[in-house]
Order: structure tokens, then C-alpha cells, then sequence
């Protein structure tokens, strides 16, 4: 069935429903004590060391790099009211090995006015946007789905389903001949097409083509932009045109503190035919102009009322398109191609804000991985999804799949291809039986039936029970896992190895049980305990892990409460995330867990609900498909792999 058409009144909708659900849930994360707070995750207790500096004893939070936050004294009686009063800042960088945490004061117009001394106890917690978003970028951009401006009337096209395929004409180059042939048809699709989606499995290569696309376009005289949602993929796309192409430079537009990562080819040079940039940064240039409108103008913004009515909708929506017809003229692209990377994990409206840039679209993607983050529940509204996944319904006949895996060997891949990808995704003859490469076998049985690299599937059980978001039996079998892998078999922690949880309070235990037995080994050597407790071992949840890859991949379940499991199974049971944690190893993959999350959740079902759409009732899918994929991965390895009891390596180290 095809999605309905998105209007710009369900664009507010949904802006607005995003809004609310996460300022609720600050508001009442600020209820909370501080010892709940911190509790939860959602509060770090830190020591002003000076400037921005803070340091910290242990960071069991969900903060990471470029999250918005409020700083305020250390007291027990910080709650409510008072938590919003703090200092707004932004974390700068996280440096968890010397437990040092770095904030910024991006925009000085907050006022900020708390000035902790040196020494000074104080805390950190969640905060919520400072500006209300119906009156923002997504918002305005949302003109475009009913302006007779260019682009509107493309865009429109596109996104009601509409729109017709058609071919350039003129000469192209050919796909470079190392290309997949599955790689160089896409290519030849997306050079010649004006609409074109590239579906790119685990360890297909898709950033790589994206590179050779770039090339072959800016062969052509071609100016192109290569946008996604985060600046990681925007980075790693740039990174990839300057080192595996013949493009000597490329360009990044916005960031600041995101751009360490960059190679030093990738410059702040506009003039550069190949620009990286978000959404957000895309549309900077047109919300200057409706703010110009707004100044000059006598617009006045509708009355919230007490119940957001329908007529409250088409008012606000007639004063997001006046005030956008006044700053929005008829435009002509300042690139030729963009290029929307991830965009399984792009909202509608965001990809909106950055496809006035050209005429010329591509979206590669995959929607078997992780989708966009949404908080709310919106039902009966089409923008409730990412853009791949909304064209993709409309335009499947514009998709191709690459299905040919360079990253994983024939075991990793079997599952994953059979539950995911219709059993099409196939490794190259390459990598087809390619095993993992170590130093030395383990002395301790148990190790050495975990790490044996004949075994490139295994599931290590630990017995335990009534664990939720961490477990300290758990992490103590990862963490002598990743020693052994890393001390005595040789494997690079940085890039041969990274361990995957669903929970940051499990990822911080199991460097903390790292340490641990680092502290025992007094035999070990200095270099090799840098090493493992060095930050370039990644142990990190899913949401951050996607688009890495490594020789052994760790996976810690982590839950096995069955009452916490069954509340919890729209989260640990999204086959989406399932698919990015198994899927990172090149040789090896080793799954940690109680067996309890195996059975709690037996059979396989779809939660639906009725849906009224434009007069008619349809069955909707919450999103998440309620099936054990963990309970039939297990049936798999049981059958074709190996299970190990690891239990006894939890017990404590002398």
C-alpha cells in the first residue's frame, strides 16, 4: 500500500508532537531527586578543574559529545524549577579514560551567569531545545510542500508519489571497473537519473560508491553536496572522496568541535566541488531570508489554544507559508547533485530543508538498519518515518540493492541475509571464508572455545537473572573475553575490536571490569594496558556503532528481568538494532547474554492498530515487529555454530 501524501500541516504536526514529548520528559526528569536522576543516567555529578574542565569518578550517563546541557551547583535539594535556571552549555568532548568532560558556550546570548570556582562540586543534567521549532528551520521548510516557487513544484512531485522517471541526456562516465556489477549499475542509475535510491546492506560499500559517484559527477563540471543528519556519515563520506578517488579536496560547511576526524584535505573552501553539510546548515542561507521577512513584516503569529484544533492547524499553517512566500523567491541551485547519506535515518522535513540545494537527488540508505530517532507517538501522520523508507514505497522500481558483502565472511552473514535481506546479501568470494587471525590460543578452556577462530559465530550464555540495563556478571565475562582477545591473541583494541550494548551503564561497568583486571595483571606491560583501557577501544551502544566495522565484534545483551524484558520489548526487540550490533564483525561475532531473553518473548507478532485516512480504515504498524529475532538467532547458532557456557568466567579474578 502506499504511504499517504505528506501535507506541511502534518509537518507542524509532527514537529510540535517531537517538541512536546521530549520537553515532557526533561520536565520530568527535573522532578526527580538528584539520586533518581543520576540513577537514571540523566545527571552527572562532576569537579570544576577550571575554564570549561570538568572531571568526574564515574560517568554512568546517556551524555556524549555535542549534547545540550545545563550546568548548576552540586546540591541534593537541585530539582524542578531550579535544574532550568542552570547554564545552558554543549559538551565539547568526553574523555573517558582520564574522566574529563570539556563544555562550550556556543552562543554567548543565553546570559549565562554561573561561574562554579576551581574545585567546585556541580552538576550536569538534560535540557530541552531553547526555541519553540514550530517557529524554526523544519518548520518554514515546510513551505515547500505548497509554494509555486522552484523548487516547490519538483519536491512536491517527488514527495506525493508523482513524480515520473526520467533519463539526462548527454555523455557519462563509466563505473570505475573494480566496482560490483550491483555497484555499477546504481552508479550508472544515479549519474543518469534525476531520482535515484541506493539500498546498501552491512559491509556493501555503499560509502565507497558514494565517493566514486562524487567523482564521476565532478568529472562532469559537476558541483556537489553530500548531506546526512549527523556530521559522522557527512565526515566519513568526505573522508572517503579524498582517499579512495582522485579528488585532491573537498569541503565541510559547519561542525566546529564534530570535524576532528577530517582528513586535511577536507577544508572550510566553499569553492570546493564537493561540499559536506547538514540539513540544518543547508537551509541557513533561506531562513536568513524569511527572517529578513518576519523583521520587515507585520506577521503575527497565531494564539496557541488550550486544545490544538484543527483550525488552530491551517491557521498556523497559512503563517508558515505567508512568512514563506515573503523570504522564499524563485531559486536557482547552488549545487548540481546532493547526495543524502543514511538516509534511512533522515525525517521527511529534514531532507526538505537541504533538496532546494539542486534538482538532482540521491538517497542511499538502508531501512533494515537503525531509523530516526522519534520520541513521540504520531499516529495516523505519513512523516513518521524516514525519507528512504517514505520514496521507497512510492519508488521501488529507483532502488538498488547492493548485495554483495566485503566485510563479513558466509557465517556472520547467513543470519542477517536470511532474516533481513531475503537471503540475498552474499559475501564476496574474498572474504566468503575468511577466519580471524590470532597469536595464541587461550590457556583456560572456556576462553579458548569462545575465541577459537573456527568458530566465527558463538553465543556465550552467563547464567543470571533480574539484570536490566546492566549486569556485573556480564560485563566481568566480556571484559576477560576482550583482555584475552587483546593481551594474549594479539588483536588490535582500535581497529580489531569493539564491544556493543544496548546500555550505556553496561558499556561503562564493562570498562570498569576492564580496569579491574588490568589493576591484577602486575606482569602486564605498560603499553599493553594502555591499550585496553585506551578510548580507541569502542565499547559503545548500537545507535553509535552503525557504519563501523571490526575483526571481532562483542555484543553484551545484558537483560534478564522478564518483567523489565516484556515492558522493554519494543526497544531490545527492534529487529533494526538486532541487525547493526550482529553485523559489525569481519570474522568474528560473539554474543553475550542470559539465556531468559530467548524465552520471554516466544511467538512472533506485529502490534497494529485501526487507522481512520481520509475516510477510510487501514491497519497500521506501531513500527516495531514484536518478534524474538534473538529466540530464532539462537535456534540458528545452536544448529549451525557454537554455545558456550561462560558462566564461570564471572567469577572474580584472584
Amino acid at each position: 500500500m502506499k504511504p499517504e501524501t505528506i501535507t506541511s500541516i502534518d509537518v507542524l504536526k509532527f514537529i510540535d508532537g517531537e517538541f512536546r514529548t521530549a520537553a515532557r520528559d526533561v520536565l520530568d526528569l527535573h522532578g526527580l531527586d538528584l539520586e533518581e536522576r543520576v540513577e537514571q543516567f540523566r545527571c552527572l555529578p562532576v569537579l570544576h578543574e577550571g575554564g570549561f574542565v570538568f572531571s568526574y569518578g564515574d560517568n554512568s550517563s546517556k551524555f556524549r559529545t555535542g549534547d545540550y546541557v545545563l550546568l548548576n551547583p552540586h546540591s541534593p535539594d537541585m530539582k524542578g524549577e531550579t535544574i532550568g535556571g542552570g547554564s545552558k552549555l554543549v559538551i565539547q568532548s568526553l574523555d573517558e579514560r582520564h574522566k574529563m568532560i570539556s563544555l562550550a558556550d556556543p552562543y554567548r546570548f543565553w546570559g549565562n551567569s554561573y561561574d562554579p570556582a576551581p574545585n567546585e562540586k556541580c552538576l550536569i543534567d538534560e535540557r530541552t531545545v531553547s526555541r519553540f521549532p514550530l517557529y524554526t528551520y523544519p518548520a518554514w521548510a515546510s513551505g515547500y510542500l505548497s509554494t509555486p516557487k522552484e523548487p516547490g513544484p519538483l519536491l512536491q512531485q517527488i514527495l506525493s508519489g508523482n513524480y515520473k522517471d526520467k533519463t539526462h541526456k548527454g555523455r557519462f562516465p563509466d563505473p570505475p571497473q573494480f566496482l560490483l556489477n550491483i555497484q555499477k549499475k546504481a552508479f550508472r542509475h544515479a549519474l543518469r537519473h534525476p531520482l535515484s535510491l541506493i539500498q546498501g546492506p552491512p559491509g556493501t560499500g555503499k560509502t565507497f560508491l558514494i565517493a566514486q559517484m562524487v567523482e564521476g559527477f565532478v568529472g562532469m563540471g559537476l558541483k556537489v553536496l553530500i548531506c546526512a543528519f549527523s556530521h559522522r556519515a557527512i565526515n566519513n563520506a568526505l573522508n572517503a572522496c579524498v582517499r579512495n578517488t582522485s579528488l585532491k579536496k573537498a569541503a565541510k560547511i559547519g561542525g566546529g568541535y564534530a570535524n576532528d576526524d577530517l582528513e586535511e584535505r577536507v577544508s572550510g573552501d566553499t569553492g570546493s566541488p564537493v561540499v559536506g553539510m547538514t540539513a540544518f546548515e543547508a537551509f541557513k542561507s533561506r531562513a536568513a531570508l524569511i527572517r529578513k521577512a518576519l523583521k520587515n513584516g507585520g506577521y503575527v503569529r497565531p494564539v496557541i489554544p488550550a486544545v490544538r484544533d484543527e483550525t488552530y492547524w491551517r491557521s498556523l499553517d497559512q503563517y508558515t507559508r505567508n512568512i514563506f512566500e515573503a523570504g522564499i523567491q524563485n531559486e536557482s541551485s547552488e549545487y548540481d547533485v546532493v547526495i543524502f547519506d543514511e538516509a534511512s535515518q533522515l525525517l521527511i522535513h529534514h531532507a526538505l530543508m537541504a533538496m532546494p540545494c539542486a534538482r538532482h537527488y540521491i538517497f542511499v540508505g538502508d531501512h533494515k538498519q537503525m531509523p530516526p530517532v522519534i520520541q513521540g507517538f504520531h499516529k495516523g501522520n505519513p512523516v513518521n518515518q524516514s525519507v528512504f523508507s517514505y520514496l521507497l514505497e512510492y519508488y521501488p522500481e529507483l532502488n538498488h540493492v547492493l548485495d554483495e558483502t566485503r566485510r563479513m565472511n558466509s557465517a556472520i552473514t547467513a543470519f542477517p541475509s536470511s532474516e533481513y535481506y531475503g537471503n540475498r546479501l552474499k559475501p564476496i568470494p574474498e572474504v566468503r571464508n575468511r577466519l580471524l587471525q590470532i597469536r595464541s590460543i587461550p590457556k583456560n578452556s572456556t576462553l579458548a572455545a569462545i575465541v577459537d577462530p573456527k568458530a566465527p559465530v558463538v553465543f556465550v550464555h552467563v547464567n543470571h537473572s533480574d539484570f536490566s540495563q546492566q549486569c556485573p556478571e556480564e560485563a566481568m565475562v566480556v571484559a576477560r573475553i576482550v583482555f584475552e582477545l587483546v593481551a594474549h591473541c594479539g588483536i588490535d583494541p582500535k581497529d580489531g575490536l569493539c564491544v556493543v550494548a544496548a546500555y550505556r551503564r553496561q558499556n561503562n561497568l564493562i570498562r570498569q571490569k576492564i580496569a579491574e583486571i588490568v589493576h591484577r595483571k602486575k606482569k602486564l606491560s605498560k603499553d599493553m594496558a594502555q591499550k585496553l583501557l585506551s578510548p580507541g577501544l569502542i565499547i559503545d551502544t548500537v545507535e553509535r556503532i552503525q557504519g563501523q566495522e571490526r575483526d571481532v565484534v562483542i555484543v553484551s545483551l545484558t537483560a534478564s528481568d522478564e518483567e523489565y524484558i516484556r515492558a522493554e520489548k519494543e526497544f531490545l526487540m527492534m529487529p533494526n538494532r538486532m541487525n547493526v550490533s550482529f553485523t559489525r564483525p569481519r570474522t568474528k561475532l560473539i554474543v553475550v547474554g542470559s539465556k531468559s531473553l530467548f524465552r520471554v518473548i516466544s511467538g512472533d507478532r506485529d502490534e497494529q492498530y485501526e487507522d481512520i485516512v481520509s475516510g477510510r480504515t487501514v491497519l497500521r504498524s506501531r513500527g516495531v515487529v514484536l518478534s524474538n529475532h534473538f529466540r530464532r538467532w539462537y535456534f540458528h547458532v545452536k544448529g549451525s555454530h557454537r554455545i558456550v557456557d561462560g558462566t564461570v568466567l564471572a567469577e572474580r579474578l584472584s
